[in-house]
């Protein structure tokens, strides 16, 4: 019998990506590679919620204003492409 697939042989070839990305997902590697991304991420956007949190203290200060309005000023100013960094500090 030339070239006859089985059913098997079939269903192999149709899942065989689907299994080894499962495979790829489970292996320990992997999930420690994905978990330190994560953290990586996770610790990025903490670094940053910490930045936009003392810009607005600075900004509040310095203009005398709101928390809300302070942040919408910080928004209109990074849109201009103001550094985070240098908001609130001269005087506003």
């Amino acid at each position: 019998m030339p070239n006859v697939t089985t059913t098997y042989e079939r269903w192999l070839n149709r899942n065989k990506s689907k299994m080894d990305s499962w495979l790829r997902s489970t292996d320990p590697g992997t999930i420690r590679k994905k978990r330190e991304f994560n953290q990586r991420i996770e610790s990025r956007r903490e670094m940053q919620k910490n930045q936009l949190d003392r810009a607005t203290k600075r900004v509040m200060k310095t203009k005398g204003i709101s928390k809300l309005k302070a942040r919408l000023y910080i928004r209109k100013q990074m849109a201009k492409g103001k550094k985070l960094s240098s908001l609130g500090r001269s005087g506003g």
